[in-house]
């Protein structure tokens, strides 16, 4: 009983298919899920070039489970390069304002490549374990085939682990840039409101229309206030930028 990748291409999400298959003497029989373009592609290669067709099946049944085993194995390739081009391109845009995109983007292929690892180890350890097993239709070269799909899924398994360190990375470096835009705003709204602060305190006393506040008969007095505000301005922006707040 195998599991092969393939991606759903509305949800962008991997999904699996199951292969059963079982060798018999005189041939190989494949119980397939529905909607397995990676099967039906090799039944195609098989039943329709008859070159093929004749050099898979003259070689008996052994030949051919490894070479139904090696075209699925070989499949699962274009799928990692598909993931590895969806990391990069994450990589190049994750200094950009795009952010929602971005962690949508992130979070999905993280999900596919952790759902990815999780079917491919139980295949690598099969395989390991089919290397060294005794069966009365595997010969010593039929072990050989099997090695070589072993090494196929070590490959697989080691790619998928260099994009897992990848995509935790980049979700790092993502969430600490985002970390900072987040504090670079909160620190201007708090400065915009340690300044308007004073300032609403002091038109709020005046608004008031009391007869013994300074300056309240003065002809001058709105313009003396508005000097006096904005000085007050003028020197918290001093401040901010002798602490180097700004």
């Amino acid at each position: 009983v195998l599991h092969f990748p393939i991606l759903n291409s509305l949800t962008g999400r991997i999904i699996t298919k199951e292969v059963d298959i079982f060798l018999k003497e005189t041939g190989v029989i494949a119980v397939v899920d529905e909607d397995f373009p990676q099967w039906d592609t090799i039944y195609q290669k098989i039943s329709q070039d008859k070159k093929n067709l004749k050099e898979v099946f003259g070689k008996g049944s052994t030949f051919l489970l490894y070479y139904i085993f090696d075209q699925l194995v070989d499949s699962i390739f274009p799928l990692l390069e598909i993931m590895e081009k969806e990391i990069d391109k994450i990589d190049a845009r994750i200094l950009s304002d795009q952010a929602k995109n971005i962690i949508n983007e992130a979070s999905l292929l993280r999900r596919n490549i952790i759902y990815f690892q999780t079917m491919i180890r139980p295949e690598l350890n099969l395989f390991s374990e089919l290397e060294k097993a005794k069966h009365p239709l595997l010969s010593k070269k039929d072990l050989i085939y099997l090695n070589n799909i072993s090494d196929h899924f070590k490959k697989i398994w080691d790619r998928i682990e260099d994009a897992k360190e990848l995509i935790d990375n980049l979700s790092t470096t993502f969430e600490s840039y985002f970390s900072f835009k987040t504090n670079e705003t909160i620190k201007v709204l708090t400065m915009f409101s340690v300044v308007m602060m004073p300032l609403t305190l002091l038109s709020g006393i005046y608004g008031m229309n009391l007869d013994f506040m300074p300056l309240s008969d003065h002809p001058m007095a709105l313009i003396f206030i508005t000097l006096f505000m904005l000085g007050m301005v003028i020197s918290m922006f001093a401040v901010f930028r002798l602490k180097k707040w700004i």
